[in-house]
């Protein structure tokens, strides 16, 4: 029975980098869309893959097959905090696998384009100390929803750090920056869990003052035609 917060290794790293693909809200009764097939053939030349399934993945599809067939490097299932999920996997990659120079972060519908990852291929990111992706503020009204009375009944600290969002479609972690990540305190981590996931990297860098590169060289890639 495959477990919650477990690592299961289908293949040892091979590449500098690893790429972390979010699949939480994916159906997997269906197939993946041939925008994404396409997308885990061409990051996986480069990259390693780790998968990060939802709960209710596994019943609906064999997560040995899926991995093996993208040829992932090792899946995990989320548990009840799946923010939780994402910082451990960061405590393998670094710990276990000891072997990467560069962290990528992508969601399973992530606009991640064959073109981009080409140009950036080109681009040897694998050099750079920095993270990377663009970082924007929310508006007065996603605060609302937050600090609003009527959002404090189940949960009075979920999204009281969600300050910040990333329209990038991939963020690349500089090695320091996720050895960041790791240390930070599940009291403040935990508040992005259940929805806000994918908000906990832009405003954690914001919040701690973390080094990145503020410019999108992704979406620059994509113009650079």
């Amino acid at each position: 029975m495959i477990k919650a917060n477990e690592f299961y290794v289908i293949n040892q790293p091979k590449h500098a980098s690893i790429v972390v693909v979010d699949m939480g809200g994916a159906n997997l009764k269906t197939p993946l869309s041939p925008q994404l097939h396409e997308t885990l053939d061409l990051l996986r030349e480069d990259n390693d893959l780790v998968f990060m399934f939802p709960r209710y993945a596994g019943n609906q599809v064999s997560l040995d097959k899926f991995s093996t067939l993208y040829q992932a490097c090792m899946y995990v299932v989320k548990g009840e905090d799946d923010t939780y999920t994402f910082v451990r996997t960061l405590d393998y990659i670094r710990e276990i696998f000891n072997s990467h120079v560069q962290v990528g972060f992508m969601r399973y519908d992530s606009a991640v384009t064959l073109d981009c990852i080409s140009r950036l291929k080109e681009t040897k990111l694998q050099s750079l100390k920095s993270s990377i992706l663009e970082i924007g503020r929310y508006n007065s009204e996603e605060f609302f929803k937050i600090y609003k009375k009527d959002s404090w009944k189940k949960d009075t600290k979920k999204g009281i750090y969600r300050i910040y969002y990333t329209k990038s479609p991939m963020i690349r972690l500089s090695i320091e920056t996720v050895d960041i990540l790791r240390a930070i305190k599940p009291d403040y981590y935990s508040t992005f869990s259940r929805g806000y996931l994918w908000d906990f990297v832009p405003s954690a860098i914001m919040y701690f003052g973390i080094e990145y590169m503020k410019e999108d060289v992704y979406e620059k890639a994509t113009r650079k035609k």
